[in-house]
This record gives structure tokens, sequence and C-alpha cells, in this order.
């Protein structure tokens, strides 16, 4: 019973840190990284890979031996982006002061390129690393350079920059203006064309408006991100979508009693889906989290040998440390998904 109610503790300690930035990868980059076979550009291709799968250490690697390879070809643009994928993955492994001077670095050839697009998209990753290294003022003044670079018809950068700026106030305990960012950053991921940006955006905008205390907004917000998945490929960040998503059907219940059984279903098949997932593409970690969660549910419907044998599974994967009463870093996420 003291794993359950560890994972009660983690359940709750969750309701705001846990809006879900998943996913560094994805937060105004999308499409930055080439995928074809050969040299640094075939290591930027199995970056991704490994990235979409989970397996961050082997991301990192083949993203910093691709950032080598571009600057000793001197081709400073691509050697940025290399790095900016670096620190995506330095950042999920919780190296946030490794991402931080990766990203400097791919900050300085930004400028000196003169693409203001690429500059703002960079100093909006500086702004998320910064969050996940528990500093909100730095990261909101890189945010704010970053909304002052990007060009007016820059949608997709922006619609990136206000998901990060809509974490920042979260940290900040700014939940009006919190809900504002991530309203305009569904709107305008939507509007590019960036499915995987809008599906981010939406469940950020329905667990700031569960911390708001409006059910009905929460469950519309859920309801559309769920939706945008459905025909997504398995990858880590579609996983850690649908365990968010489930988080937030199962907080919902609270808010919406008439509703409970309801939500409490669409909650389980989130968290089903989302080890499915893990499974198909061989991620422990997020399988492991994936059956805790649901281990919890049952245990809240008294079935607690299911419950038991799922929490155990998660207790086994990822032990709960001496200090598992420390609040996660302030980022909705990973967070950072």
């Amino acid at each position: 019973m003291h794993k359950i109610r560890a994972m009660r503790w983690h359940l709750t300690s969750l309701a705001l840190l846990v809006v879900v930035a998943m996913g560094l990868l994805m937060t105004g980059t999308s499409g930055t990284i080439a995928a074809k076979e050969s040299g640094a550009d075939g290591l930027m291709r199995e970056g991704l890979q490994a990235y979409q799968r989970g397996a961050f250490d082997k991301a990192l690697a083949s993203w910093k031996q691709a950032a080598q390879s571009y600057e000793q070809e001197d081709k400073p643009m691509e050697q940025s982006r290399a790095l900016v994928a670096a620190a995506q993955a330095s950042e999920a492994m919780g190296q946030v002061t490794q991402a931080l001077q990766q990203l400097e670095v791919a900050l300085a050839l930004a400028q000196k390129s003169q693409d203001k697009v690429w500059t703002a998209t960079v100093q909006s990753s500086l702004g998320h690393a910064y969050l996940a290294g528990r500093q909100p003022d730095a990261a909101m003044s890189h945010l704010t350079q970053a909304m002052e670079t990007a060009p007016q018809d820059a949608t997709p950068v922006i619609a990136g920059i206000q998901n990060n700026l809509g974490l920042t106030q979260v940290a900040q305990k700014k939940l009006p203006e919190a809900l504002a960012s991530f309203t305009d950053a569904a709107k305008n991921a939507e509007a590019a064309g960036d499915r995987p940006l809008t599906v981010r955006t939406r469940i950020n905008a329905g667990r700031t408006a569960l911390a708001l205390n409006q059910p009905e907004a929460a469950r519309g917000w859920l309801d559309k991100a769920l939706d945008g998945l459905k025909d997504f490929p398995p990858s880590h960040e579609k996983a850690t979508d649908l365990i968010q998503i489930g988080l937030g059907y199962h907080q919902l219940r609270t808010g919406m009693p008439t509703n409970g059984t309801a939500l409490l279903l669409r909650a389980a098949g989130a968290f089903v889906e989302a080890g499915d997932v893990s499974d198909k593409i061989g991620d422990v970690r997020t399988r492991s989290y994936a059956d805790g969660y649901l281990g919890h549910l049952y245990e809240t419907e008294r079935r607690y040998d299911e419950g038991l044998r799922l929490t155990r599974h998660w207790d086994d994967c990822w032990p709960i440390p001496e200090n598992w009463m420390t609040p996660s870093p302030p980022t909705i996420v990973p967070p950072m998904r």
C-alpha cells in the first residue's frame, strides 16, 4: 500500500507540473532535422529515430557527432540545428547545463546567419531550457526576445514560442495568462499544420483550464487532443501525450462527478494505449509510467490486486527515491515533455 500511496501523491503533485511539455524536439523545431542517408545528415536521421523511441542518450550521441561533422564541413546553419537537437536530448536527460551551453553556441551561429526565423527558434529553445533549470525569469526574457525576433508571418515558430510562454507562466503561477498563451499557440499551430504541436498545446490548455476550475473547457481541450492523436505513428512523443491526456481525464473526475465513469474509461484507455505504443518502440521507461498510472486507476476502483501488480512494475523500473516528496521541476511535462 505504501507504493500506491506514493503513486497517489505523485499524481496529485503533477496537477500543475504535468501539463506536459513533452517534447523538446517538438517545440518550434519541427521539420528542421534532415533525414538523408549519409554523413552528418544520416546522423541527424539516426538521432531523430532514437529520440522518437525515447533513447535520448543515443540521440544525443548522434546529434553531437553530426554537429562536429557540420563544423568540419563549414556548415554553420546545419551545425546550429544539430546543436539545438542535441540540447533537446540533453534536456530530456536532465542535463540542463549542457543543454544551455549547446544552445548558446547554436544561437551565436544563428545570429551570424541573420536568419530571424531560426534565431527566434533557438531563443525559444533557450527559454525552454532555462525553464527546465528552474529559472522562469530568465526563460521569460529569452522568450520575449524570441517573440520580438520572429517575423509576423512565421506562424509555426510563433506557435512554439507561445507554448513555451504558457509553460513559463504556469511556473510563475500566472494561470489565466498561461491559458491565453496556450489558446493562441493551439490556433497558430493548427493554422501552420503542425499537428504534434497542436496536440501538445491542447493538452497544456486543458490541464491549465482544469487548474483554473474550468472542467467543461478542460474536457473540450483534452477531447480535441485525443482526437488529434488517432493516426499518429508510434513514438515516445505520442506515448507521453497519451499519458498526459489520461492524467487530465483522471483529474477531471473530481470536477465532473456525473461523468466519472466515462472519464475513468477514457483515462484507462489512454494509459493502455500509451503502454502499447511504448511497447512498439521499445520504450521501457514510458511503459512503466503508463502501468503505474493505470495501476493507480485500478486502486481507486478498489481493484487492489491489479493495481498493486502494475504499480509494482512502475516501482521496480523506477524506484521511489528517499526524497520522493521533492517537487518536480516547474515545467509542464516533461515534461519537458
